[in-house]
């Protein structure tokens, strides 16, 4: 090995940097890009979640409310001549009264599953920060390590007096080698940064078709509400 033939390969390893750089930082803009994709569909998400449970789900059941009471009432205007008729209309209030409780159980059971899924999804997010965390600490190690390097080269360590062809070849063919793990991980890097956009932006399709239907449930919700106070006028005025 001569220092001509180390000059040469260690432009082959320069050429071949150059190439790496343009992938792993075009990967490092695309990851980002993703996460902020990602990000913003957990707002529309959590902007979801409000409108359908906060806004729709209590609006519908003050209309259920509404509704069992208004047939409660109107049931208990009707003036009954015989004992068969009083039957009538207490066995038809009591049944009011179940079907009201009966939805109202199986909503509870719905409650309760929808919050053990959240439950579980608030585990899974509770490690996705764990392993941000871990990244970071990997990163203030890494930056640690390189302070150090940096330090013992400013202290004279490594100098270049001390290098000769032979080591010099050895760092060459270690970039060499480093350079061909790299590009294996790019590579890899860049297969899984499409993969995930492709689905980010499948979430992004459904969440905003979610926003639509919601909407949709509440004219809904509201053209009943109206129904109901219109029914709920009759009964008053007998």
């Amino acid at each position: 090995m001569t220092a001509e033939e180390n000059a040469k390969n260690i432009a082959e390893n320069e050429a071949r940097i150059l190439e790496l750089e343009s992938v792993v930082l075009g990967n490092k803009s695309r990851a980002y890009d993703h996460r902020s994709l990602i990000e913003e569909n957990r707002m529309m998400l959590l902007s979801n979640y409000t409108a359908a449970f906060a806004g729709n789900r209590q609006l519908a059941n003050m209309n259920t409310d509404a509704i069992f009471s208004n047939r409660i009432a109107f049931l208990r205007t009707l003036s009954p001549e015989n004992d068969v008729q009083t039957n009538f209309v207490n066995s038809q209030i009591n049944k009011a009264r179940l079907d009201a409780l009966v939805h109202r159980a199986a909503l509870n059971s719905k409650v309760i599953e929808i919050s053990a899924r959240m439950a579980e999804l608030n585990a899974q997010l509770i490690d996705v920060n764990r392993a941000i965390m871990q990244a970071n600490e990997e990163i203030v190690a890494f930056n640690g390590a390189q302070l150090a390097a940096n330090s013992a080269m400013i202290a004279g360590e490594h100098s270049m007096a001390e290098a000769t062809v032979s080591a010099n070849a050895v760092v060459i063919s270690t970039n060499a080698e480093t350079i061909a793990d790299l590009g294996s991980t790019a590579s890899e890097n860049s297969a899984k940064l499409e993969e995930h956009l492709t689905k980010t932006l499948e979430n992004r399709e459904s969440i905003s078709q979610n926003k639509a239907e919601i909407s949709e449930r509440r004219t809904r919700i509201i053209a009943n509400r109206a129904i109901i106070a219109s029914n709920r006028a009759k009964i008053a005025r007998g």
